[in-house]
């Protein structure tokens, strides 16, 4: 008795529908399979001893599948089933794989829809007094600010230095090509955005942006020539020993600078004077006139305060009023 090795497919986790009707179409067939093998087993049984008779086999030289009913004794029907089984599963298995291979691509693409634009979102007053708007800064400014609420009052505050500050980034666009030693009115006026509180910090980057040594002059100017120490004098001075900024002075604002750092220090050094009078001489501008004038005193040292401070450059004063002359005649650029 001949039997065929089984088969097995994976039915447990169908990818489509078709796979599930295909599945239960295979087992309808294999059951009427077995049914009419049975059938036939019956009809073909030897009546004195129930037993199918055997057949020998064809030898494997002619066999041939049109002779597989009739060579191996296996059911006409069964072996018509098998064939449709088998054109069944092919298309079936054709019809998946190529579902699998385009199932996605012939998707049709989901349409797209209208995006809905949100409402223009309505602005409040303390949102348009921060935001500078002018017709609503020009009506709260005529009010009486006691009569406004705290945040409107902030609001209002906060409108004005944005004003400001756009003020400022329209003068900036005029300074290009434009010579402030020359043109008075506008270095007046990026003296006074410096000094306001609003606009200094931007007005400060400004003047730190500039590539003439006119930024440094007047970061210098803002740290000496103003009488009390406030934020601007203690930013600038700062910014005029930062190293990036340093590079840009001049020759004659740089002999001021060390001037200023070698007299500072508690004794002074005399030999630092010493190497300095000849850039004195050379290069220094009515900037360092004060400061020269303070190298004549022949007392402030030792314990008694009463000793000369700078004595190596004493013994022969005549290059110290060299320089002195020389910083007396150079005038230092206008920018008070």
């Amino acid at each position: 008795m001949y039997c065929t090795s089984p088969i097995f497919l994976d039915f447990q986790q169908p990818s489509r529908p078709f796979t599930q009707e295909l599945r239960d179409a295979l087992f309808d067939m294999l059951g009427f399979v077995a049914m009419t093998d049975k059938d036939d087993q019956a009809k073909n049984a030897d009546p004195a001893t129930g037993q199918e008779p055997t057949q020998t086999p064809p030898p494997a030289a002619t066999f041939v599948p049109a002779d597989l009913s009739a060579a191996h004794g296996i059911p006409p029907a069964m072996v018509g089933v098998a064939a449709i089984v088998g054109l069944v599963m092919g298309l079936g298995l054709g019809a998946l794989a190529f579902g699998e291979d385009s199932g996605e691509s012939a998707a049709p693409a989901p349409s797209a829809k209208p995006v809905k634009k949100a409402p223009p979102k309505v602005l409040s007053v303390v949102d348009k007094l921060r935001a500078a708007d002018h017709d609503t800064m020009e009506a709260y400014s005529e009010k009486d600010p006691i009569s406004l609420e705290t945040e409107e009052l902030f609001a209002l505050h906060e409108g004005k230095a944005t004003q400001k500050r756009l003020a400022l980034e329209g003068y900036a666009e005029q300074l290009e090509g434009v010579n402030l030693l020359e043109d008075s009115d506008k270095l007046a006026r990026l003296k006074e955005f410096a000094r306001d509180p609003d606009t200094m910090i931007p007005t400060l980057r400004l003047i730190a942006n500039m590539d003439s040594a006119l930024g440094m002059d007047l970061l210098y100017y803002f740290w000496i020539g103003t009488k009390r120490e406030n934020a601007l004098t203690k930013l600038s001075q700062v910014m005029v020993h930062s190293k990036d900024l340093r590079a840009k002075a001049s020759p004659a604002l740089a002999v001021a600078i060390d001037l200023r750092e070698a007299l500072k220090k508690d004794p002074p050094v005399c030999e630092t004077f010493a190497d300095l009078i000849p850039r004195i001489t050379e290069v220094a501008d009515s900037r360092s006139h004060r400061l020269v004038a303070k190298l004549f005193r022949d007392r402030g040292c030792g314990k008694t305060k009463r000793e000369d401070c700078y004595a190596c450059i004493h013994e022969d004063k005549k290059p110290l009023k060299v320089a002195l002359a020389a910083t007396r005649t150079r005038k230092a650029p206008k920018v008070r």
